[in-house]
């Protein structure tokens, strides 16, 4: 085991209202998101978070909330280089995921993409003591509603962590 401690700059977009309540009793655990369960934060990108917290949180006042996460290497799963052995061992457990459905079961019980990577992401951390999922994503934004676009690339990475004692 290693005990190399990775530190990143990590950027939180919420409504104020939940600023407050974040400062009186911490992250609360996000139970759904692309990269399951945990509290998300967009890596040395305040922009991206406040355009997500506008897109969710509409014309309400935003905050940018600015954490360190500190984590251990080893309970760090690292998706952002596609050739990476986290990445390959997430996509063997895909294909088995999916192997293990028909495809009526996977339209039928999962609506979108996001809930079965949510659920293979969610059990490969629980199996390997992972507390951070770190990933390139394609965080939406505000013209994409207006266009109805979306993208394949990513244009930021993002941090769930699932582990509230590395969020310092």
């Amino acid at each position: 085991m290693s005990e190399k401690i990775l530190e990143f700059t990590g950027y939180h977009g919420t409504s104020h209202i939940n600023t407050k309540n974040i400062q009186k009793t911490n992250f609360k655990i996000s139970k759904s998101g692309w990269l399951g369960e945990g509290v998300y934060f967009f890596e040395d990108n305040e922009i991206l978070a406040r355009n997500w917290a506008r897109k969710k949180f509409g014309n309400c006042r935003i905050d940018v909330i600015k954490k360190t996460i500190m984590v251990n290497q080893d309970n760090l799963f690292d998706l952002s280089n596609p050739n990476s052995d986290d990445s390959k061992y997430y996509h063997e457990q895909r294909c088995k995921f999916i192997h293990n459905h028909t495809k009526h079961q996977l339209k039928a019980k999962y609506d979108t993409k996001k809930r079965y990577e949510n659920i293979i992401l969610n059990e490969i951390c629980k199996n390997m003591d992972i507390h951070c999922v770190r990933a390139c994503t394609y965080t939406y934004q505000i013209y994409d509603d207006e266009y109805e676009t979306d993208s394949i690339f990513p244009n930021g990475i993002e941090l769930c962590v699932k582990n509230l004692e590395y969020i310092v």
